[in-house]
């Protein structure tokens, strides 16, 4: 991964649905990733979508407790032959950090407790 560098994030969707708080409930994370050429050849897209809801609620389309987020990073690959599968796992490295310190802040502000995101979610999300 030392070849590969984030340039630039954008975060163009954060949603916040706050009817109902969750009463000593697990929050399930949803998370998608992928990835899709840039304009330049030896850069990147790669993108992120979060959700972050109760359990119960998971499959739900009327949700009374969510947090959805989508982040995009701009890579730059400098690899002799680029592979796409580390390019991908280059994604969940270094945007995990962006969107664990986003959805705590967005959380913050909209005064949700920040208690709700276990610290090992997003360790074990970058571990798997």
């Amino acid at each position: 991964m030392s070849n590969i560098t984030l340039r630039s994030t954008r975060i163009p969707v954060i949603e916040i649905v706050n009817e109902k708080l969750p009463k000593d409930e697990q929050l399930a994370i949803m998370l998608k990733h992928g990835i899709k050429p840039a304009d330049k050849p030896d850069e990147y897209v790669g993108m992120c979508h979060v959700e972050l809801c109760p359990e119960s609620e998971k499959e739900q389309s009327d949700k009374t407790f969510c947090v959805l987020m989508e982040i995009k990073g701009i890579f730059l690959d400098t690899s002799e032959a680029p592979n796409s599968e580390v390019r991908r796992n280059a994604v969940l490295q270094y945007l995990l950090p962006h969107i664990n310190a986003t959805l705590r802040a967005v959380m913050a502000l909209a005064r949700i407790p920040i208690s709700f995101i276990p610290d090992s979610v997003f360790s074990d999300l970058i571990n798997q």
